[in-house]
């Protein structure tokens, strides 16, 4: 096997997972359903291109926690509405759930992507009281791709871009068989055409580079992150690179058993498993926190 070949596999989930076309179909018929079954508010728009919306499953209560979740498709493809019944089942749970869209490459650049979703944050933080959530307990989780642009939003400089009063825009965030190094992406040939980037870009571009790493997270960040068990070895060796670099920030790590890099997804909808519960306890962990810190400095006053 070659280089290219081994990067392909390790990096490419549709050649290990033979029924991954079955898997998504699960998800547009389960999403169908989810959407006729709850109040959602569907492509709203957060910036002036028709890629540029998002889809909202706002909780029963008003000032909820509010999640929002970017998918993947190695920034060239999917879409939200395969991932209402994800929506659905935060909502169920009393969490405002918001589901993000953006451009392709290689028709816009992966920089502009990150634009995009760094606008449709701004967007959220600036609206998303009008839709049931709260914009002081805003969350982000992403998946593949989207686990790539979650983790990046952890490195914006949010105080200065929105004038916040010493606060954590993003409460935290749940990354979810995520890719943080873009190098080896600019060597394996089922992606590396339509990123369009090239090696020393792949690096500045990345999460963490591990040829010049640099903590660039912003204050305070908290990290979880989980990987399927049956996933490539490219991407157990991306939440290798959290581990050993973001070892402050990255609260909890784990490994799903029998889960692969789609059927993941199915655990994120599924309430009663690890991986769902686990993102309630990550809410809850720091929306405690939030209330701690707020009553120390009232006692300080």
């Amino acid at each position: 096997m070659d280089s290219d070949q081994a990067l392909n596999l390790a990096y490419n989930p549709r050649l290990l997972v033979a029924d991954h076309q079955e898997v998504m179909a699960r998800w547009w018929i389960k999403s169908a359903q989810a959407r006729q079954d709850s109040i959602c508010q569907l492509d709203i728009p957060y910036g002036s291109s028709g890629f540029e919306t998002l889809d909202i499953f706002p909780a029963k209560e008003r000032h909820a926690p509010t999640l929002l979740f970017i998918h993947g498709g190695y920034w060239r493809g999917s879409d939200k509405s395969e991932y209402s019944f994800i929506g659905k089942a935060l909502q169920d749970a009393g969490i405002t759930a918001v589901l993000l869209n953006y451009a392709f490459v290689p028709k816009v650049s992966l920089p502009t992507i990150i634009e995009q979703i760094t606008n449709a944050i701004i967007w959220v933080y600036q609206h998303i009281e009008e839709y049931s959530g709260n914009q002081e307990q805003l969350f982000l989780s992403g998946h593949s791709a989207g686990g790539y642009l979650a983790t990046k939003m952890m490195m914006i400089p949010w105080q200065e871009l929105l004038q916040l009063n010493d606060q954590n825009l993003l409460q935290a965030c749940f990354t979810m068989s995520g890719l943080y190094d873009l190098e080896p992406l600019t060597r394996a040939s089922f992606i590396a055409s339509d990123l369009g980037l090239t090696s020393s870009q792949a690096q500045s571009l990345s999460v963490i580079n591990p040829s010049n790493p640099k903590n660039t997270l912003s204050k305070n960040a908290t990290v979880y992150a989980a990987i399927g068990n049956d996933e490539g070895q490219g991407f157990h060796d991306q939440q290798n690179l959290l581990k050993r670099y973001w070892p402050d920030a990255l609260v909890r790590s784990f490994i799903l058993q029998n889960c692969n890099h789609f059927t993941i997804m199915d655990e994120l909808g599924d309430k009663d498993s690890l991986l769902f519960q686990a993102v309630l306890q990550m809410i809850d962990s720091q929306l405690k926190n939030q209330i701690k810190n707020r009553t120390g400095s009232l006692d300080s006053c």
